[in-house]
């Protein structure tokens, strides 16, 4: 998803896990580890007490704002499940502090630090954006050793950040595809539309600078021409100057790696254009919401042809049902994209802290990659009880979640198959037309 950049992927420092003052000691009694190095293994036992602090750093206002509220349900009904189960620890509770990033990275850094520093968190899920959640990752917990997974930010930067650092010192996963995969999708689409001269328009940020690369590289493979790559600032009142450009290259199609407001300005200034070039616009994930129809208008969409490309969140199949009807009990509504990743998102977290009997975070982070094992039992959505009931016993799982497999490599990432989808011919919705398998892309 998209988010706003605030600083370029740097290494991030090593450091011990954090704990709270009155705490180390008995940390350090029970891990039988040197002060400087607090984090529990397998099969350690924190003598520790008192809820389990967790952050939701997530857009409740801006951009995103929307979005993150639905998105929020994810985490909540996985906590709540998990917590109806005894907590991840015996006695111990999840409790969610939720901060609001308001689509913004500078801001989601510094409720990220209020988080570690002040409200003693030992994890934190957010951001929702590549920007916002590449900041926190560098700026504080990577910095710290703190835990963070994102549901939705699928910038290859972020993998890149994992990959600089030995294992050991990686605290990011995450439970959305990278745009590398992602990429290729939206260039098949283009070639499958016998478009062969594609312009890209991208936000100017951690996800749009290196998606864009992506897509370029793989539809030049594939024997099109890339005829412009205009990046543009978000939230500004006319794009007038951008989508001259892009008229002015005259290309066949246009990908568009946008938010939904924004993506609605660029279209509007597009059409009063004097005669600009008949396009096939392709949009990405960041619009592939009821958002991005209601901020366009179905009078303007249904004059323009729009396909997309976006990982499926939604999956057909017994374990995402399950999980929707879960949150349609709890909250009275239908889930929508996105929010099943929010839900493994807490899920794998909960799960790695159970399995590590610990809330160090290399523990954590070991655990959570471990919890793809296909020597262990599956366990899906409905199940979380079952699973802690096994992970105390000492046994291992395979979590399939609402969202997919969601089993967690070494770097973080995740596969997921995708969808190709459209807006109807009435402007007034969206449609999935095929799916692309995760083992068809490289």
């Amino acid at each position: 998803m998209a988010g706003h950049s605030l600083h370029p992927p740097q290494s991030p420092r090593t450091a011990p896990s954090r704990a709270r003052p009155e705490r180390v000691l008995a940390i350090v009694a029970a891990c039988g580890l040197a002060a400087s190095s607090l984090s529990c293994g397998r099969g350690a036992s924190v003598v520790d007490e008192g809820p389990i602090r967790v952050g939701v750093v997530m857009p409740q206002t801006g951009t995103l704002g929307t979005d993150g509220q639905l998105w929020l349900k994810g985490i909540q009904l996985a906590t709540q499940e998990v917590n109806a189960a005894g907590g991840p620890l015996p006695g111990r509770p999840v409790e969610l502090v939720v901060l609001d990033s308001r689509t913004d990275s500078m801001v989601a850094v510094t409720e990220a630090r209020r988080a570690v520093d002040e409200e003693d968190v030992v994890a934190i899920i957010g951001d929702a954006g590549s920007g916002g959640t590449l900041a926190i990752y560098t700026n504080v917990t990577a910095a710290e050793g703190v835990p963070q997974v994102s549901c939705c930010a699928t910038s290859p930067s972020l993998t890149d950040a994992s990959t600089s650092t030995p294992l050991e010192d990686r605290f990011f996963f995450r439970t959305a595809p990278s745009d590398a995969l992602q990429g290729q999708v939206v260039a098949r689409i283009a070639d499958d539309e016998a478009c062969t001269r594609l312009a890209i328009l991208h936000i100017d940020d951690a996800y749009g600078a290196p998606f864009a690369a992506a897509i370029q590289a793989e539809f030049t493979r594939l024997g099109g021409t890339v005829v412009a790559t205009v990046p543009f600032v978000d939230e500004r009142p006319s794009y007038t100057t951008e989508v001259m450009s892009v008229a002015t290259a005259n290309p066949g199609c246009v990908a568009l790696i946008a938010y939904p407001e924004t993506a609605g300005t660029i279209l509007r200034d597009y059409t009063r254009l004097s005669m600009p070039p008949s396009v096939l616009w392709i949009g990405t994930d960041g619009l592939r919401s009821d958002t991005f129809v209601d901020e366009v208008g179905s009078s303007l969409l249904a004059t323009i042809q729009f396909y997309g490309a976006a990982p499926i969140t939604q999956p057909m199949g017994p374990a995402y049902d399950s999980f929707a009807d879960r949150h349609r009990a709890a909250f009275g509504m239908e889930p929508g994209p996105f929010v099943s990743n929010n839900y493994d998102a807490a899920a794998l977290l909960y799960l790695g802290i159970a399995r590590a009997r610990s809330t160090g975070g290399r523990a954590i982070m070991e655990s959570v990659r471990a919890l793809g094992s296909s020597s262990g039992v599956i366990v899906r959505v409905g199940d979380l009880s079952e699973a802690l009931e096994r992970l105390r016993a000492g046994g291992e799982i395979n979590y399939e979640g609402a969202s997919g497999s969601v089993d967690v490599s070494d770097t973080g990432d995740v596969r997921a198959d995708y969808e190709v989808w459209r807006v109807t011919a009435d402007g007034m919705g969206i449609e999935q037309i095929r799916t692309i398998l995760a083992t068809e892309l490289r």
